[in-house]
């Protein structure tokens, strides 16, 4: 088995403005940052499974994004990130 895995559990406490929101997680053009990369590691089918690390700040967040773009039914694991 393949596993792809994707980094995102930075929390983006440098960027200071009023979106308050880690890199991952902005928009890029009309869809956000993780999404883009996350359908860019499924287009490749390369993978049989995709985790995705992110802080457990994010983790229900991400798994809205993942259920608001229909990717809910690809093989992805959503881990806390940690320290």
């Amino acid at each position: 088995m393949k596993y792809g895995i994707l980094l995102a559990g930075g929390k983006g406490t440098r960027i200071k403005d009023e979106i308050n929101l880690p890199k991952q997680f902005r928009m890029l053009g009309d869809k956000p940052i993780l999404i883009i990369t996350l359908e860019t590691f499924i287009k490749t089918n390369k993978f049989d499974c995709i985790y995705i690390t992110v802080s457990d700040d994010f983790i229900t967040y991400t798994k809205d994004l993942i259920k608001k773009y229909n990717l809910e039914d690809k093989n992805i694991k959503i881990v806390n990130g940690g320290n």
